[in-house]
């Protein structure tokens, strides 16, 4: 098994006897990896990793979701096509097994737009009666119709999280005064049906939500029905939009945008990091139309403007998020007259943007999973991320909640990204950790340990917990690393700025050597090794 062992400088003294543990460490449990002990160093410079190319599968259909499995799911004939063209169906692709028409409602036509890690699949349907319902499709049961929301004519599904729980849009009661009836984001639930999540209020009476996560967090866009006329419930109303978080016990609030003042949200992961689209001009160009970003929001920060592909005039969004917090999108290039003026893009906070079009020839990129698959364009592509000029010797990173004990249901969050690259002094990175109404909020400021061994890693440094000075130390576990079935897990040590005082723990007295024992109960840890 390889082990890697990073960190600069001295051990501080209030490091030395938890150390002694790891020097003296000579056996773990399977799922625990031994941490290694002879401390190389380490400079920070450049990209971490590079596309060195991917594997591409083609798809009789365009996906737009895919999950760890490698499961897609999309549409043979999207919109409306041609006279005569064959209807739109949903429909499903599976590893191994192949591609499955998901059928209808009883009408002739069916879109999907997202699956979750059950493979259940969502999206619309005509009825017999030629209304478009929201439908959830599970496999060994087949299509349900989600309904509409009380006196509505239609309804899209357009996200579900791994409790079975769906957002979309549906229509309203047509108004009393003649002008196109208003459309609300709904959340479905199994056991509650279809609820009403509104919208943001004043000119905004509109909405429509995109994604879910397993903590029951909502994004989407809330929009003035009387500024923008979609036909019908599966339109996706552009420009004049605000996008919202809702959650649970909160409701739904404005996330913020650009200067612009409009935005949309399509995707957030385990974590609540959310990806999407905002403007940065309310001019109307002839050439390129509205100028908009790919943006991330992250809890507690400021909108971030992700940039794009080119730095001329362009209109790019960001469409997925993975749990380590890569992005997916598509940027424009603006005017390109020798190339191909839209291109899929990844994005990472420690490598940037980079074009997938030379590797995977995808003009635009609508998911990634945990394993690196991207989908789009009638493609999924396995990327393969290599050694870059300066590429991490270690890296972990990872985001996601777990569970508190003692408090219910509340949750911890997470996200961190620590990285070794080879020749240098120390290591870098970020961490972030949060617990929504019990005052602990933590970020990093420094990165000065890191240890890495199989499945396991460990390492500390120093931060603010509610804007105070403090120390952190983080272990966590791979569950893939192994490919046996264990889940990913994290112990988080917080400690005055001393080291002196503890102030956190999620094992309280337990060794630094001990198992970790906390599963996240959403999100994803990588560990890897260069």
């Amino acid at each position: 098994m390889r082990n890697t062992h990073y960190g600069g400088g001295p051990v501080p003294a209030w490091r030395s006897v938890v150390l002694l543990a790891v020097l003296g460490l000579t056996t773990a449990c399977r799922n625990d990896d031994p941490l290694p002990t002879g401390p190389r160093v380490a400079t920070p410079s450049g990209p971490l990793v590079a596309i060195a190319g991917a594997t591409v599968t083609g798809l009789p259909f365009a996906g737009v979701a895919i999950n760890d499995a490698g499961q897609v799911a999309g549409t043979q004939n999207p919109g409306e096509g041609p006279e005569g063209a064959p209807p739109p169906r949903a429909m499903l692709y599976t590893p191994g097994v192949g591609v499955q028409d998901l059928g209808t409602l009883g009408g002739t036509r069916s879109e999907a737009y997202a699956l979750n890690e059950q493979g259940q699949v969502v999206g619309y349907s005509t009825t017999a009666a030629g209304a478009r319902h929201a439908f959830l499709w599970t496999p060994g049961i087949g299509m349900q119709d989600l309904g509409v929301l009380a006196g509505g004519l239609g309804s899209v599904a357009r996200g579900i999280n791994d409790r079975g729980e769906v957002v979309g849009q549906s229509t309203l009661p047509i108004p009393a005064i003649p002008r196109n009836p208003e459309t609300h984001a709904f959340l479905w639930t199994p056991a509650g049906g279809m609820r009403d999540l509104g919208a943001l209020g004043g000119e905004l009476t509109s909405s429509v939500a995109y994604d879910i996560n397993n903590a029951g967090q909502v994004v989407g866009r809330s929009y003035s029905a009387d500024r923008i006329i979609p036909p019908d419930p599966g339109s996706d109303p552009e420009f004049f939009s605000r996008a919202f978080l809702w959650s649970p016990g909160q409701g739904m609030k404005d996330l913020g945008a650009l200067e612009s003042g409009y935005a949309v949200a399509y995707a957030i992961n385990e974590a609540g990091l959310v990806v999407g689209k905002s403007w940065v001009s309310t001019v109307l160009s002839e050439e390129y139309g509205y100028s908009g970003r790919p943006v991330l929001w992250e809890p507690g920060q400021a909108i971030r403007n992700l940039g794009g592909l080119s730095d001329g005039p362009h209109n790019s969004a960001a469409y997925g998020i993975n749990e380590a917090g890569q992005v997916v999108g598509t940027s424009d290039l603006g005017r390109v007259p020798d190339g191909v003026p839209v291109q899929a893009f990844l994005w990472s906070a420690a490598d940037g943007m980079e074009s997938l079009f030379p590797t995977t020839g995808l003009t635009t990129a609508q998911d990634i999973n945990n394993h690196e698959q991207v989908v789009g364009d009638r493609r999924i592509a396995t990327l393969h991320l290599v050694p870059g000029n300066d590429h991490p010797a270690a890296r972990t990173r990872g985001s996601g909640f777990y569970s508190v004990p003692g408090q219910g249901n509340r949750k911890a969050h997470f996200t961190f990204d620590a990285n070794f690259p080879g020749g240098g002094t120390v290591p870098n990175g970020s961490v972030k950790f949060w617990i929504p109404g019990l005052e602990k909020n933590f970020e990093s400021s420094s990165i000065e340990f890191l240890v890495v061994s199989g499945n396991r890693a460990q390492f500390w440094g120093t931060g603010t917990l509610n804007g105070v000075p403090a120390r952190f130390r983080i272990t966590a576990i791979d569950g893939n690393a192994h490919h046996d079935g264990v889940a990913d897990a994290i112990r988080l040590e917080l400690w005055d700025a001393s080291g002196a005082t503890p102030l956190y723990d999620t094992q309280p007295g337990a060794p630094q050597d001990a198992p970790v024992t906390t599963p996240i109960d959403g999100g994803n840890i990588q560990i890897r090794r260069g």
